[in-house]
């Protein structure tokens, strides 16, 4: 393992490429609670979460071939000698790969244009050693979503898991990095019945009607609610479309 992590400064280290393992890869489980990359929450096999699409992955994809790696990607490790858990730069990580599996050619401040292979065979990361997994899950949702934000139906299906599983409100604001108030609403979306709370995961409906939604006790007349905001939502949709028509 030491020829695969070479320590630089502090946190600061270089790593084999093939040896970093995501949440999906790796598991990290603390009191039956697994930790996993809040950005990869899906519905129904769908990504609800930003940063994945197509066109971003593609578009990080052209950067780092043009431009580099700029920041470390963050691990934890339980010891030293453990297999590193990819906290933060799952994307990065994910276009790396797709650079070297595609054998491109990608620049180097230093040498120019060489192989993707060559030029990450290590990656520079921050490594953090014996962290819990509350402090992963802290790491993991701040540091990504002052990057390129998970969005919010991830971040709420995130919270969801939370306190499923025991954590309080300390801890979610605290993972967070979020306000009493936020912490208080959103409990309010959560408790929300199933089909109320997937529309706004699927962003189907925004933040102000879930909550006008959670404040409506009858499940019955909560999905009449639901169903009309649905309607009203499509036609704003259609009219600003055949605005933007006429305008082109």
């Amino acid at each position: 393992m030491a020829e695969k992590i070479i320590h630089l400064d502090g946190t600061l280290y270089k790593v084999q490429y093939s040896l970093i393992k995501t949440a999906g890869e790796a598991q990290f489980v603390e009191k039956g609670v697994k930790f996993y990359n809040p950005r990869n929450i899906q519905i129904d096999g769908k990504p609800i979460s930003k940063g994945f699409t197509p066109e971003e992955m593609t578009q990080l994809r052209e950067s780092i071939k043009n431009e580099g790696l700029h920041h470390p990607l963050l691990l934890s490790c339980k010891k030293e000698g453990d297999t590193p858990i990819l906290l933060s730069g799952e994307r990065r990580l994910r276009c790396v790969k797709k650079l070297i599996a595609d054998n491109e050619k990608v620049f180097s401040h230093d040498k120019g244009w060489v192989d993707a292979s060559e030029l990450y065979e290590y990656i520079e990361c921050r490594i953090f050693y014996g962290l819990n997994i509350k402090q992963m899950f802290q790491h993991s949702f701040t540091i990504n979503d002052t990057g390129n934000p998970v969005g919010e139906g991830a971040t709420l299906s995130a919270v969801k898991y939370w306190y499923d599983n025991g954590f309080t409100d300390t801890d979610v604001a605290q993972m967070t990095q979020s306000s009493v108030n936020w912490v208080k609403d959103t409990k309010k979306i959560i408790s929300l019945d199933q089909k109320c709370f997937n529309a706004f995961l699927s962003n189907e409906i925004n933040r102000t009607v879930a909550l006008h939604l959670a404040g409506i006790e009858d499940v019955n007349e909560r999905l009449i609610r639901l169903a009309k905001s649905k309607q009203l939502a499509a036609k704003r949709v259609s009219a600003l479309k055949e605005k933007i028509q006429v305008k082109l």
